[in-house]
């Protein structure tokens, strides 16, 4: 199904511009070094010349007071980070999960269920609930993999924090200016851009995976993390996390 505009409002809200536009940066550098090989897989001028503008536009529209005020208030690193770190929970609780059900396939094939989640809290929230329930289901099978009932109460926390941020997103929806929506969508847009050249990239370098490892999002997923000179990420290789 194909992405609405709301959907990218939203997306483009929980995005830090100052990441995306570094991430951005080190993004279209690593491709321009690689433009024999991937432009015949479409990330050809024409891809990166668009590409580059929308960096720009983005660039030039952060400087606006009125979009600059709205976008610090709605992506504040607190919903950036309790985002960041319920897909880590998840990963980590699914991973726990599967390794208590083993040999159980119906059940452990449970844990892996659900659609990509990208960024969307939505999606997230309610995988975080199917997995929690789950692992409710024998907590004393699952306590011998680590699933202590701090990690259940991490995780209801954090489904809760996720949920409140998100009723708090919609209605921001409703007030905000017409101007910063649009800047919403054109951060969303570079990010689904910066995603189809990580793609494009890994699967060109599917036979080697360290130069695959290249193509990944570290720089906008970090946690206050600084980046190395010239733009390009500290440990790179890190890659996208899990489950989304």
């Amino acid at each position: 199904m194909a992405r609405d505009r709301q959907e990218e409002i939203a997306t483009g809200a929980r995005l830090r511009t100052s990441y995306l536009l570094e991430q951005a940066d080190y993004t279209a550098k690593l491709a321009k070094s690689e433009s024999a090989l991937l432009s015949p897989l479409g990330i050809n001028k024409a891809f990166m010349d668009a590409f580059a503008a929308l960096r720009s536009k983005i660039d030039a529209a952060s400087k606006d007071r009125t979009i600059a005020s709205a976008d610090s208030q709605a992506a504040t690193m607190s919903q950036n980070e309790a985002f960041q770190k319920a897909k880590e929970w998840l990963s980590a609780a699914v991973l726990l999960g599967q390794a208590a059900y083993d040999g159980d396939h119906a059940l452990s094939d449970e844990f892996g269920k659900g659609p990509k989640i990208g960024r969307s809290v939505p999606k997230l929230c309610d995988r975080l609930k199917a997995v929690l329930a789950l692992l409710r289901r024998d907590k004393a099978r699952v306590a011998a993999f680590g699933v202590t009932d701090a990690l259940l109460k991490s995780g209801d926390d954090l489904y809760a924090a996720l949920t409140d941020a998100d009723c708090t997103q919609e209605h921001k929806k409703t007030t905000i200016p017409q101007a910063t929506e649009d800047f919403y969508v054109d951060k969303a847009q570079l990010y689904f851009r910066l995603k189809q050249i990580n793609r494009i990239g890994k699967a060109a370098h599917v036979r080697d995976p360290l130069k695959a490892a290249n193509y990944n999002l570290t720089i906008l997923h970090r946690h206050g993390v600084k980046t190395g000179e010239k733009g390009e990420a500290v440990g790179a290789g890190a890659g996208e996390k899990a489950g989304g």
